[in-house]
């Protein structure tokens, strides 16, 4: 039994919010998993092998991937082997979530990049702690954002770096350079990247490049304005 009875919700309000992309090809692992995820505040996206897990990853900015290992098409340990070869990709949270238990499975996992392991049958209490320890505090980020500062791991530096790249891709507005100044922008810019986060979140995207614009102008940092 569980040794602490508050609701998944209240143990996951830190990082209430975030973005999990679930691995998994069984269909009530994929139910059971999502209703502990979901209970818990966070919203869920599913793949059921790793090529759409890496597919999904191109599309979207997730928080955690929590990977099957046993998977069609390309297994989890293949998957995480490619997304490590990616700079974009290196510092994001992968769980493996499997019935391979033994320890020489876990070894296998941590050898390919990920950074945790945890056996089923789940246990709800368990994942939400292992997601508090790999992804950052939703409240640290924005207080460091609004105040111009950021927390000492650079949770929020990591967090806006993520938007950024996906509305890189995605929206074409974004200057690859100002990836490189988030430690600068966040200090000489915090209302323009606050108004840029709220943007993001709200896709409204001529607010973000605006606010991205202003953001850049404390730099002094040109930016390509493309459509």
């Amino acid at each position: 039994p569980a040794t602490d009875a508050r609701p998944l919700a209240t143990v996951a309000a830190a990082i209430a919010g975030a973005r999990i992309l679930l691995v998994e090809d069984n269909a009530l692992n994929q139910q059971v998993a999502c209703a502990f995820l979901e209970n818990a505040g966070l919203t869920v996206c599913v793949a059921n092998n790793g090529q759409e897990a890496l597919a999904a990853l191109e599309a979207e900015a997730f928080d955690a991937v929590l990977m099957d290992l046993q998977l069609p098409v390309m297994g989890g340990i293949a998957a995480t082997r490619h997304l490590r070869a990616d700079p974009r990709w290196q510092h994001l949270p992968v769980i493996a979530l499997t019935a391979a238990a033994r320890a020489q499975d876990r070894e296998e996992c941590l050898a390919a990049g990920m950074n945790e392991h945890v056996a089923k049958p789940v246990d709800a209490q368990r994942l939400i702690e292992v997601l508090l320890r790999f992804i950052p505090s939703r409240q640290a980020t924005r207080q460091a954002t609004r105040q111009g500062g950021t927390p000492a791991d650079g949770a929020a530096v990591a967090a806006l770096a993520r938007d950024l790249d996906v509305l890189l891709r995605q929206h074409d507005f974004v200057a690859p350079e100002i990836l490189t100044h988030l430690h600068e922008l966040l200090a000489a810019a915090p209302e323009p990247l606050r108004q840029l986060e709220q943007a993001i979140s709200r896709y409204d995207y001529d607010k973000a490049r605006r606010a991205l614009a202003d953001a850049a102008r404390a730099l002094n940092i040109a930016l390509e304005q493309d459509s």
